[in-house]
């Protein structure tokens, strides 16, 4: 298994996904992740001007996928994103008028993007509802 050091040394194939899923899998097997440090300056890089995540720092486009890998990653490894607030409001702004959330702004609602969503925000904020009932941090 490719440990964070290999993507640390290799950022142009760097991913948020795989980072999440190498985050996971040390916590699951009661390891301490390497480069834990390191890995959380990674994740928090990957956010971008709207709040969102991205797979890589500067690389893709923010959207709900790579928004709740990234912050699912830094809860577990005891940390936040750079801007929680921004990252709040992000993901709020994916809900649409059927209350449901779509993968980025504007786009139609879909059952994996609306659990994505409400994961995020209660991981951000502790309370999803009142996240998405007020539209801001609680």
């Amino acid at each position: 298994m490719r440990g964070i050091d290999y993507w640390d040394k290799n950022p142009e194939i760097g991913h948020v996904h795989l980072t999440w899923c190498a985050v996971k899998a040390y916590e699951l097997l009661g390891i301490e992740v390497p480069n834990r440090e390191k890995t959380i300056v990674w994740l928090r890089a990957c956010q971008g001007p709207g709040g969102g995540f991205t797979r890589a720092p500067g690389r893709g486009t923010e959207d709900i996928w790579e928004t709740w890998a990234a912050v699912s990653a830094l809860k577990a490894l005891a940390s936040e994103p750079r801007d929680k607030d921004a990252a709040v409001a992000y993901i709020n702004s994916l809900q649409n008028a059927d209350g449901g959330f779509g993968d980025r702004p504007g786009w139609r609602s879909r059952l994996q993007c609306t659990f994505n969503a409400v994961a995020a925000l209660h991981a951000l904020t502790g309370d999803a509802r009142k996240a998405i009932t007020t539209k801001e941090v609680p």
